[in-house]
């Protein structure tokens, strides 16, 4: 880590990374373990960044980020016991969205996410 540091890879626990398509872009330290570890695991195809900032590509979804819940919902189908199509969906404490975005991708008629 402190060599990262002095090469000035590593700044206030922020990552320097630079994208395919030429962009720089700093991440928390955090979040880049978490993308890195994704990627080398192929659960994510592309990194990009736009006006709204940075994005992952997981399985054709657009997140802000990569977390262990996402495999859980969608390649461990932590809710595939559930028949939600054409159902109403709440789902309360949604973190980042992904059972909300899994349930509607699932036919869920509607549904609302709240994170607390």
């Amino acid at each position: 880590m402190y060599l990262l540091y002095r090469l000035g890879v590593i700044g206030n626990r922020l990552v320097k990374v630079k994208l395919r398509s030429g962009c720089e872009v700093h991440v928390p330290l955090d979040m880049f373990g978490r993308i890195i570890n994704a990627y080398y695991d192929n659960l994510i195809k592309d990194v990009y960044f736009d006006d709204k900032g940075l994005f992952v590509d997981f399985m054709g979804i657009k997140f802000r980020d990569v977390f262990r819940s996402m495999v859980e919902v969608f390649l461990q189908d932590q809710w595939g016991f559930l028949n939600v199509k054409g159902k109403h969906v709440v789902d309360v404490g949604s973190f980042v969205g992904d059972s909300s975005i899994y349930f509607a991708l699932k036919g869920a008629e509607e549904g609302v996410g709240r994170a607390l």
